[in-house]
């Protein structure tokens, strides 16, 4: 499957101590073993980024 997929993370930019920081935080219960997914948003490219996290979208 290509993006849009569906991650289990998203990121938010904090600013900690006057530096920016990029923080992840699970969108769901995440378990034991599963890889850590999240949107890059990249911008639009004309050659899609393959997907493997193996959502059904």
């Amino acid at each position: 499957s290509l993006f849009p997929c569906q991650p289990n993370c998203y990121t938010k930019i904090i600013t900690v101590e006057g530096h920016k920081k990029i923080f992840i935080y699970s969108k769901r219960r995440i378990y034991a073993g599963e890889e850590l997914t999240y949107n890059y948003k990249f911008p639009l490219e004309e050659k899609k980024i393959p997907c493997h996290c193996g959502s059904q979208r």
